[in-house]
């Protein structure tokens, strides 16, 4: 029988990016800005402040095309075809990663990826070998994540399904062998420095022994667990990848890349199928807890054996023996995070039952504290590491307790166990009691953002193109909270010379003082990482093409170069610095 899809649909990590559907007025999907230009943080927007309080301005660069009357362009430059060529990848790059998806929203693996130059030249696909357990004719699957910097590109192929048969006493038949590798890429060179074996033939038998011998879908199967890694985590100084792997035992443990070597060390040995909850803000620390059972059909673990912290020279402790499941890492200061200890299963649709407590633990003295114990509601918070501020978004009733300043707000509910008080609280650890933070509309999404050391809050609209309208909210000692407007488009260079504006109802590129240089090809796409061209992905469905679309600034933006791609639809491309 066929058993056990092993990379479940929540781990997957690529993203969809700049693709426009040029006819048929179909919705173009909208990749996140932050993958594409992770060095765009000191230009993305210029902001204003809506706080009482009066603050020093933010030191960005003000941008006017809002404010101006922009005359319309007197001609448009017609877009020159470029056929593949055999140009070498850059030495320096950026670099981009194509791959044609099997859906144009939504997470999912790479498919025969493709790497090209900034300026669209080159066309080599990705170094990857073709796993042993897929026929020739099979078309492989990745998972891929670049590097948040540095030229090393993390990939492993996509195993959905393996062969099992189980005698009548619940036993493998035969154990079926597979190669369920790990490789790590370095550019220019496209060659792999490494290449891991994630699952020794004990871990492949203990995970189809234990498949014989489901029970409700739960199994401790080290298959489920690595799986749930996927390609492991980046450090916050990118050196380090830590990933969960189990070459020479019947369970895993936590394994370390380090990029500046090209070399891998074990770092656990406990051999308890570690499932990564998040590195320390300094980098010497990570956090993992360990997996005794999960239920692999639903992707989420049911128990844990412990909560464990594990530094870079391999001292691995226990934090806390956990009531349920440890997890929902959120950092308060550089040593000291908040977890949620407990279980939300699904009930029917759009309704669970959960049991949760929230527990904070210190690094530095390995003291632990229960703030609030056995929560029936979903609970969604967020931490600023740099002020100890704890904020949770929609608070449960059940916490509801003493509301600062303010009436106690009326409660929402949307369902069993989903009774909210709407909005962002501040909870007090002195007197365990919450303030409200007024903002200007109800979040859709909010999340601490690194980038901006701000919360960052977005609200779609509710009218086409339903866009995100994002803002911030950042503490200040002595002041309180500060909201900020994010005035400008988001499709500001990394350099801040360039942005991408509206002109006549259509999409141009700006100059900085907002003088249209060039009208694009449709309404999405991505900057360079260094600012050297602009590139959009659109499809031609009146064709059955995507156009992979190259504006250069050594060209002034004009003349753009047309690379079509294979035919089809559903291409994405991932910038990966240098």
């Amino acid at each position: 029988m066929k058993i056990i899809q092993l990379i479940i649909a929540a781990c997957l990590i690529s993203s969809p990016v700049a693709c426009d559907r040029s006819s048929g007025n179909v919705a173009a999907p909208v990749g996140p800005t932050s993958e594409i230009s992770p060095t765009f943080e000191q230009t993305k927007a210029p902001m204003e402040s809506t706080a009482t309080a009066t603050l020093s301005p933010v030191a960005t660069r003000t941008v006017t095309s809002q404010k101006k009357t922009i005359p319309a362009p007197t001609a448009t430059s017609t877009p020159i075809p470029l056929t593949p060529t055999s140009a070498p990848l850059s030495q320096t790059g950026p670099w981009m990663l194509l791959s044609k998806g099997t859906s144009s929203s939504g997470p999912m693996p790479y498919i025969d990826p493709i790497l090209t130059n900034a300026d669209g030249s080159a066309w080599e696909p990705l170094n990857l070998p073709h796993p042993k357990w897929a026929k020739p004719e099979d078309q492989v699957y990745y998972f891929i994540d670049p590097a948040p910097s540095g030229p090393y590109i993390v990939a492993r192929p996509f195993l959905e399904l393996y062969s099992l048969n189980c005698d009548e006493n619940a036993h493998p038949t035969e154990i079926d062998p597979y190669d369920d590798m790990l490789y790590i890429i370095r550019l220019p060179e496209n060659e792999p420095v490494q290449k891991i074996q994630l699952h020794g033939l004990k871990a492949i038998a203990q995970a189809q022994k234990e498949d014989c011998n489901l029970h409700d879908g739960e199994i401790p199967s080290v298959i489920g667990v690595t799986s749930l890694q996927v390609n492991g985590s980046w450090s916050p100084d990118h050196r380090y990848l830590v990933f969960s792997a189990a070459p020479d035992g019947p369970a895993a443990d936590l394994y370390l890349f380090d990029r500046q070597a090209d070399t891998i060390r074990r770092l656990t040995t406990r051999q308890n199928n570690p499932k990564l909850l998040g590195w320390s803000p300094d980098g010497q620390t990570i956090i993992y807890m360990g997996v005794s059972k999960m239920a692999v059909y639903h992707s989420w673990v049911s128990e844990s054996s412990g909560l464990y912290a594990v530094s870079l020279s391999g001292t691995d402790r226990l934090l806390l023996k956990p009531k349920y499941v440890p997890g929902w890492l959120g950092w308060l200061s550089s040593s000291e995070f908040i977890i949620k200890d407990g279980l939300c299963e699904p009930v029917d649709f759009g309704t669970s039952a959960c049991n949760v407590d929230l527990v904070t633990i210190d690094l530095s003295t390995g003291k632990y504290q229960t703030i609030y114990k056995d929560i029936h509601n979903w609970v969604n918070y967020v931490t600023d590491p740099n002020n100890h501020l704890l904020l949770f978004e929609d608070l449960p009733i059940e916490m509801l307790g003493k509301v600062e300043g303010n009436e106690t707000p009326t409660p929402s509910s949307n369902g069993a166990g989903k009774s909210h008080a709407e909005g962002i609280y501040q909870y007090n650890f002195q007197t365990h009691s919450f303030h409200p933070i007024p903002l200007n509309d109800k979040p859709d999404n909010f999340y601490w953002d690194n980038a901006y050391q701000a919360f960052h809050y977005e609200v779609k609209d509710q009218e086409p193109p339903y866009a995100y309208r994002s803002s911030l909210v950042r503490y200040v000692y002595g002041l309180g909270f500060r909201t900020e407007e994010m005035t400008a488009s988001p499709n500001i260079s990394p350099d801040g010379e360039w942005q991408i504006g509206i002109v006549n109802k259509e999409q141009y590129i700006l100059d900085r003082f907002a003088h249209p240089m060039q009208k694009l090809s449709g309404n999405w796409g991505h900057w360079a990482p260094d600012s050297s061209s602009f590139i959009q992905i659109v499809e031609k469905i009146e064709l059955g093409e995507t156009w992979l679309i190259v504006y250069l600034r050594k060209n002034n933006w004009q003349n753009p170069f047309i690379r079509r791609l294979f035919t089809g639809f559903d291409w994405r491309g991932k910038w990966i610095a240098p």
